[in-house]
């Protein structure tokens, strides 16, 4: 992950290791009959067989739901192993999580059923990955499994979906070209996702829906959510003012309008984080944005205020309530598999070294970005803790996928899971071979 990081992986004691060796699976992706659970499991089973190289199984409450996911996977999926429980029962989640190296999960709102298997995976010193979007519940996690996780060498990995690997890996990215190109880092950077086609899912809703709830209740959540470097471990929760989320401006550099992008109070967040975490590449003075691109100051002011009066719909709860009953997905529901295979993202982020210079790359996927390219993220960070990052080289503890698995993701998406990385400032395209 660069000479920047190097000094935070310190070996583990041989018992953490011993563990990891003698895991029977590499991966359980728990909440398999989920809408995204469903997908994972099938992006496994297309790219890494059952019962090969790679182990893994499913798991979640109904015996039933799970066989119909086996089924729907077809001949092979009958090989798979399935681990039923409760997500609120700890001795079973105990159980489960000393069996397998990862655990991916899908159980959301991740606030209501997430908290006990994260905890479980800290103690029992297995790596856990979720394509979380909560920041009071990434907050939470920080506070609760960050030391048993030092202790027990689990490395906890939240936010792995389109909420927040193109923002978080792609700034890392940025970083990366930007110090083979002209020496040095940057010392800002904007993420411009000007082009997408996607659709909504139920379990997004309501994940939205139980954050709105719970900063109504808890103003101390309330305050957490206006502190951008909320996430950022302790006693690195300050640093540069950043910009304002909604403002609209212009950006010098694409000469695109900027507004409002819907995913930008977490993933800034989790890129702040990635920066601490990494003793910050980015300077301690880093500012980061992230927008929606269009072509004109008139659509960037109708973004804004499109995207305020949604906000102020759905925090209203009989309002959400309503629309839920009668126009938007329930949980469990989700774009048609004809809309995931022609969705797609495209981003382009641009930044400044310290010294001044102009650098950007391009990070585009191939997929409905919230579900069909989520789930093939979500994957690949899996196999990526399982495989690939040793736990002599990373230590336990909670962390960003940018700055736990860097490079060798970058590197793993690009050849599995239909994203692209490459340098677009200065001119000369240069694709993700860093």
């Amino acid at each position: 992950n660069g000479e920047s990081s190097k000094k935070l992986f310190k070996p583990l004691q041989p018992l953490c290791l011993s563990l990891a060796i003698m895991a029977k699976y590499d991966v359980i992706v728990w909440g398999a009959t989920s809408f995204v659970g469903k997908l994972t499991a099938r992006y496994l089973a297309e790219t890494y067989g059952v019962n090969k190289d790679l182990k893994w199984a499913i798991g979640g409450r109904s015996i039933d739901k799970l066989n119909s996911v086996k089924q729907q996977l077809g001949e092979e999926g009958s090989q798979l192993q399935t681990f039923v429980g409760d997500s609120k029962d700890i001795s079973f989640l105990d159980d489960m999580v000393q069996q397998t190296k990862v655990v991916i999960t899908t159980v959301g709102p991740y606030l209501l059923y997430g908290k006990e298997l994260a905890e479980a995976c800290a103690k029992n010193g297995t790596d856990y990955c979720d394509l979380t979007g909560e920041v009071p519940f990434v907050h939470n996690v920080r506070k609760t499994c960050e030391e048993p996780a030092k202790r027990s060498g689990a490395r906890i990995l939240n936010c792995c979906g389109f909420d927040s690997i193109p923002s978080d890996l792609g700034v890392f990215y940025l970083n990366e070209v930007s110090k083979k190109v002209h020496g040095e880092g940057i010392k800002n950077a904007s993420s411009q996702f000007y082009a997408a086609k996607g659709g909504f899912s139920g379990g997004t809703l309501a994940s939205f829906n139980e954050m709105f709830k719970l900063a109504k209740r808890d103003s101390s959540v309330a305050k957490l959510l206006r502190n951008p470097f909320c996430l950022c471990p302790e006693g690195k929760q300050s640093g540069a003012r950043q910009p304002k989320w909604d403002a609209v401006r212009q950006c010098t550099i694409t000469k695109r309008w900027l507004a409002p992008f819907v995913m930008a109070p977490v993933n800034s967040r989790v890129v702040l984080s990635s920066n601490a975490l990494l003793d910050y590449p980015y300077t301690k003075d880093f500012e980061y944005e992230e927008k929606s691109g269009v072509k004109s100051a008139f659509a960037a002011y109708g973004a804004k205020i499109g995207m305020g009066a949604a906000f102020g719909m759905l925090s209203i709860q009989p309002i959400f309530n309503l629309m839920t009953k009668f126009f938007l997905p329930k949980p469990g529901e989700g774009p048609s598999e004809e809309a995931q295979r022609s969705g797609f993202f495209k981003a382009d982020i641009v930044g400044e070294t310290v010294s001044g210079k102009q650098v950007g790359v391009k990070v585009t996927g191939d997929r409905d970005p919230g579900y069909g390219s989520t789930a093939k993220m979500l994957g690949e960070v899996g196999v990526c803790l399982a495989r690939d990052v040793s736990k002599e080289s990373v230590r336990g503890g909670v962390w960003t996928p940018a700055s736990a698995l860097g490079n060798k993701l970058v590197s793993r998406l690009v050849a599995n899971a239909g994203l692209t990385f490459e340098q677009t400032l200065p001119s000369v395209t240069q694709k993700s071979s860093l």
